[in-house]
Formats: C-alpha cells, structure tokens, sequence
C-alpha cells in the first residue's frame, strides 16, 4: 500500500478539505436525533410552538447541511480516486513498456494485463470508498457512541458490551480474506491467458471445429475463478450477518432496558427514542464498515500485485564492459552462451563476425535458437557467458535506446495498428513522405498505391484486412523507412511468393547496400546471397559459410537445398 499512498501525497490537501465537509456534514447528522429528543423531552412540555419551530428549523439547516457536505464531499472523493488511479494506470504501463523480456515472462502478459486492468480497477474502488464511507462511518460509530454515553450511559454500555465481539468477526473474516482474494486475482489471470489464447487462434479452432471443446476449456478456467471468488465472498459475507445478530440482539437488549428505566422514572421518553436513533445510526454504521472490510480486502490484495510490477528493478541498464578497439567487425558475437531458465542452454559457445554492410543468413530447424540470436543481439535477454558487440562496444554499455536506434525489425510474430498505413510505416518517427514511399517501394508493396485513399488506407486491428505477403511488406517497408544501420528480418519473408522475395533482395541489396543485413529464414533461397550462413542446430552453430561452401562441404545443408528445389 506504500505505493498507492505515494500517489495520494499530492492530493493531501483536498483530502484535508473533504475530510472537514464530511467531518461536519456528518456531525449534523449527529445532532438531529439529539435535538429531536431535546424538543420531545424539554421543549414539548412547555406546551409553545415558537420553540418547537425555531428547534425544528434547526434540524432542517442540519439535514440540509449534511445532504449538502456528504455530496460535495463524495464529489471531490471521486476525483481524488479517479485522477490518482489514472495516474496509477499510467506510470503501471510505463513500467511494463520498461519491464525486461525476463521479468515479463516472468508475470506473464496475461498477468500484467490483469493488472493493468481489473486491479486498478479494485484500487479506484478502494479508494473512492474509503474516502466516502471510510471517513464517514467511524464518525458516525464513534460519535454515536459518545451522544449516547450523554444520553444514558446505563444503555450505552448495553451497546459498548457488543463493540469487542463486532471487532473480532472483522479481525478474523478479513484476515482470511485479503489472502484470499489474491487467490482469485491469480485466477484472473489464467482466464485472462485462456481468453488471450482463443482470440488468437479464432479462425483455427473455427476451422477445426473445435468452438465447443474451446468452450468447455474456457468453462473449466472460468469455474476454477467462480470457486475461487465464491469462496473469498462467502467467508467475506460472514461479517454482515454475524454484524446484524450482535447489533439486532443489542437493540432488543437496549429496548428492554430502556423500558424498565423509563417506567422506573432512571430515563425520560425523548431519551429513549434518540437513543434508539443513535442505535440504528451506528448498526448502519458498522454496515458500512463491514463493505469498507470487503472492499479492501480486494483492493489490498490488487494493490499489493500492483506494487509486485512497479517496485520490480530495472534490469538490462548499461554496464561498465571492456570495449574492442580497432574491432574489424560491425557485428560480433564471442562465445556467447544463453539459458533462458539458468539450467540448460539454449546456446552454446556461439561465435561470428559481420563487416559492415555484409549480411548474414540463419537457417535451422525450429527451436535450434535462431530468433534467441535476434533477441540477444538486441539485448531483449542478457547473454551468460561471451560478448555480442557493436563496432567493438558490447552491447551490454549501450543504453537501450541508443542500441535501438541502430535496428530496423521485422519479428517473427509482428502487428500493425488500428492506423493509416503511412502511420504504420512512419510509427511516429517522422518519417517523410518521401521516405514512407521509398521504403514501400523497396519492400515491394506497391500495392498500396491501388488501395483506396493510398498511404491514408485505413487498416483494421492487426491490419486484418491485409494478405499475409502483404503485411510482411509493410512491416519491412517500416523496418527500413528510417534507414537503419543494422536491418534484422526474422522469417520476414515466409508469406511472399518467391518472385516477389527474389525482387525484395535485389531491392534491399540495391538500396541498403551500407546496411548490415541479418535475415533469419526457412527458405534458402532467402539467404543463399548473404555473405555468411550459419545453420543452427539445438542451439549450436553446426555450420557456418558461404551457399558455395555450405552446398559443397555440408551434407545437411545440401539435403534441404535440394529438397526446396524439387518444392519449387
């Protein structure tokens, strides 16, 4: 909860200004069953209206009052929770953006989603209401408390007898609760993956007719979160009942002995009745802190799951590393080793050497580490043993952006935006017109010139209404609209026919002659022109060369070559 009252901190004085409205409102509530029993017990007798008007009028300014306070107050409460929770919301995704592939494999996307979402969204709850009735109802309970104390203290301590016993259900319903609910945000999460997972891969399980076996698999993941949820709210609703059993066998308690007071003469009527008021004034009371316990308990546990991400260390700064002078090569990796869980590597002993403007081809089967290269080269993921440098600068004393800055990427699993595609292609870098249609021209899409509006076509989420060769243009027209020093296209091309992917090299061959290529491909005609070929196998390099080379001296090589030509 440190966190969440780091963002309060700004808004201490408007929480000092609406905890007065409310202290006030709140008092006026106070003062009507005490002045109500004033006018029954000492104004009535004397049998004159003038006093009964000039009272009755009072406890009109004082309902006015409180009506009046309670809203200003609650206004100003919501925007104090909304104003931080947007706050919250932002500095939370900006932390994610900053979150290294380690840590976010490590919350998982569908968690980080969750709590993107659903927790802030406990958090605002949270907030708003214990602002609102948080402020309100200890008021309430204890200044009812202390009006009835004046009333009749033989009575109050009928109901001051209940008080440790109310205490004990919230102690132990709401220790057993905040646990709990993070159980049931824990489930969130799994749906939220489930959910993620059939958005997906809607049109394979359409084709495969598996709607209603994804369906039951959802029902499965989705009870697991009702049984989780059932049982936090079950033990949570033991409060209001336990609450109203205490507090209804207190009233009775009172009633009674009220009664053999006021007939015993110990009492008077006026008294009685306003206690009874003040009576109902702290049950709902203890109703409202019942729901401020339940209300918590969630926003405790969400908050704590927001802390998680936020206090989480920046990783992947840059270091103090030994740089290569006079490095003959652009790109270098030296002996690299990697592990994704620390146990068994992923690569092994991985050493090559790129000039500029060279290119490099990587081919192998799947899982043999090949786009694992990509993302130590752009220090997605920390090598564990060995070097990747950069004209003779490891990568790990670059700061991130400066690193990026020299890459343009086309991923293996890359997305277009709800956007134009000039914005798609530009992404905000303020890349010209002219650049824009360079670089489409390079890619090869001069399909765009045919769409309707050009450059200002709108596409649809993840660019939906374009053909799979026709995304892959796009995404490689933005990888090198701005020029990139070191281009890296990670099976960029596997959508294109093989006439277009033949134009697309040429293309890139002719107008990024300066770039330092690396293309990661199944097919070898897409990297059978690079200057170095490396063929990967279970995360070592098993072969490295020229097409001449490969083809004459590696038999492995030669095999899928062969067979992609009888394919062709």
């Amino acid at each position: 909860m440190k966190t969440i009252l780091k963002y309060l901190r700004p808004h201490s004085w408007h929480m000092v200004a609406q905890l007065v409205i409310k202290f006030i409102g709140t008092i006026m509530d106070l003062l009507i069953p005490w002045i109500l029993s004033y006018i029954i017990d000492d104004i009535t007798p004397l049998g004159q209206l003038k006093p009964i008007l000039f009272w009755g009028s009072i406890m009109v300014v004082c309902a006015v009052t409180a009506l009046v306070g309670n809203i200003v107050a609650n206004r100003m409460a919501a925007k104090i929770a909304r104003d931080t929770t947007e706050l919250i919301r932002h500095d939370l995704f900006a932390k994610i953006t900053y979150l290294s592939c380690e840590q976010t494999d490590r919350f998982t996307m569908a968690s980080l989603i969750s709590r993107l979402t659903s927790d802030t969204y406990n958090v605002h709850h949270m907030l708003g209401m214990m602002q609102r009735i948080g402020i309100r109802a200890p008021i309430l309970l204890l200044g009812g408390i202390g009006v009835t104390l004046t009333l009749d203290p033989v009575l109050s301590l009928v109901l001051i007898t209940t008080l440790p016993l109310l205490g004990t259900v919230v102690y132990f319903v709401s220790r057993k609760g905040i646990p709990l609910y993070s159980e049931v945000q824990k489930a969130s999460d799994k749906m939220v993956s489930k959910i993620q997972e059939n958005m997906s891969g809607v049109r394979v399980i359409k084709a495969l007719s598996k709607s209603e076996h994804e369906r039951e698999r959802f029902d499965e993941v989705s009870a697991h979160v009702v049984a989780r949820d059932k049982k936090a709210s079950m033990i949570m609703s033991i409060t209001n009942p336990s609450m109203q059993l205490l507090l209804n066998l207190g009233l009775c308690a009172v009633i009674v002995v009220g009664a053999f007071r006021v007939n015993s003469g110990a009492a008077l009527p006026g008294a009685i009745i306003a206690f009874l008021s003040y009576f109902t004034i702290i049950l709902n009371a203890m109703m409202m802190i019942t729901r401020i316990f339940v209300m918590y308990s969630k926003g405790a546990a969400s908050a704590k799951r927001i802390e998680e991400v936020m206090k989480a260390e920046r990783q992947l700064l840059p270091q103090a590393c030994e740089t290569k002078e006079n490095s003959p090569w652009h790109i270098e990796f030296d002996g690299v080793d990697f592990s994704y869980n620390g146990v068994a590597n992923n690569l092994t002993n991985i050493s090559f050497g790129l000039k500029k403007g060279e290119s490099l081809g990587i081919i192998g089967e799947t899982g043999s580490g090949k786009t694992t290269l990509i993302s130590l080269l752009l220090r997605f993921y920390d090598c564990n043993g060995g070097g990747i440098y950069i004209d003779g600068v490891n990568v790990k004393a670059m700061d991130a952006n400066e690193l990026h800055s020299k890459f343009g990427v086309v991923f293996q699993s890359d997305f277009l935006f709800a956007d134009t595609i000039k914005s798609n292609i530009d992404f905000f870098r303020g890349v010209t017109q002219e650049s824009v249609e360079k670089a489409s021209q390079t890619a090869q899409a001069e399909f765009v010139y045919d769409k309707e509006n050009g450059f200002d076509h709108m596409l649809t989420v993840k660019g939906a209404n374009m053909s799979g060769g026709q995304k892959q243009r796009l995404l490689i027209a933005r990888a090198v609209a701005a020029k990139p020093e070191i281009l890296v296209l990670d099976d960029a091309s596997s959508a294109l026919d093989y006439k277009t992917d033949a134009q697309l090299r040429l293309a890139l061959q002719k107008e990024l002659g300066d770039t330092t290529t690396v293309v990661v491909a199944q097919r070898v005609s897409s990297v059978k022109s690079c200057d170095l070929i490396i063929m990967m196998k279970d995360g070592k390099i098993a072969a490295k060369g020229t097409h001449k080379k490969l083809y004459a001296e590696n038999e492995a090589y030669r095999e899928i070559c062969d067979a992609q030509m009888e394919m062709k």
